[in-house]
């Protein structure tokens, strides 16, 4: 969820889909938007992007077929659609895929987490209900923001960390980066532009920590976590992000399923 990640994912996700066009949106799961994206080598490749406000995200499918029923399209009036290029807003959580037709925009922020597609005209079309207090507070935000994709144009956003006021940092940050930064030696302010920058460069790594029973995802690099010694690493986002899926998927299954055995065994030793 972190913004940094963000910015990762839209920079690989930019050297795959620019220039290629959408032919369909749609839905079949809550919450989740699919773009068909057919690439000359995989004519089903799908990016989906979920705004559950618990794990939004953006991802892809190299092979997925449309379900054949409980199915519903979206912004189809503008479909298909040649895409120009994918960017995120300046310290904020809002992605946008700009494509010959109109703009859409990827928001998430918790429960308002929402996708519009925005035409030449202005016409706002949104993937969930907003209200009239959500479209002017977007129009505004959208207005006012300058959208980047590179590490150079985060140098505005950087300079305003004060290491000395850790609770008054920029919240895009996150805990796991403070954490990483000051732990590191030398000067905090120093080592923040390396520690963004190896989240946006190095391979990934992703295992399962049998200490806390979480699915780990996190570059390389980083310090603050032990890392056993079957741990994956990945230099694609999008990769290490579907095996961080998989594996939070599977630990999450054990744990259920350990609790369901130690309740039947507690009854049955009683």
């Amino acid at each position: 969820k972190n913004y940094f990640y963000l910015l990762r994912c839209i920079n690989e996700l930019s050297r795959i889909i620019n220039g290629e066009s959408i032919i369909d949106i749609y839905t079949q799961d809550k919450d989740k938007l699919y773009l068909h994206i057919p690439l000359k080598n995989k004519p089903l490749f799908h990016l989906i992007i979920s705004v559950n406000h618990q794990t939004f995200h953006l991802s892809t499918k190299e092979e997925l077929h449309k379900a054949k029923k409980n199915t519903y399209a979206f912004f189809s009036d503008y479909m298909p659609s040649k895409i120009e290029n994918i960017k995120i807003a300046l310290g904020e959580r809002i992605i946008r895929l700009s494509t010959e037709k109109g703009k859409l925009y990827i928001i998430f922020r918790g429960n308002e987490s929402n996708i519009l597609f925005i035409d030449h005209a202005g016409k706002i079309n949104p993937f969930k209900k907003i209200t009239d207090k959500f479209e002017s507070e977007m129009n505004s935000l959208l207005n006012q923001n300058e959208f980047i994709n590179s590490f150079e144009s985060l140098t505005p956003l950087l300079s305003k960390v004060d290491f000395d006021k850790v609770g008054k940092n920029l919240p895009c940050l996150g805990k796991e980066i403070i954490n990483e930064t000051i732990n590191r030696k030398g000067n905090p302010t120093e080592n923040l532009p390396i520690v963004i920058n190896s989240i946006l460069n190095d391979n990934i790594a992703v295992y399962s920590d049998d200490s806390t029973g979480k699915a780990r995802f996190h570059p390389e690099s980083f310090l603050t976590f032990i890392k056993p010694k079957d741990y994956q690493n990945y230099e694609s986002y999008l990769i290490a992000l579907n095996k961080y899926f998989t594996t939070s998927y599977s630990k999450s299954k054990i744990i259920n399923v350990r609790k369901e055995v130690e309740k039947y065994l507690e009854i049955n030793l009683e």
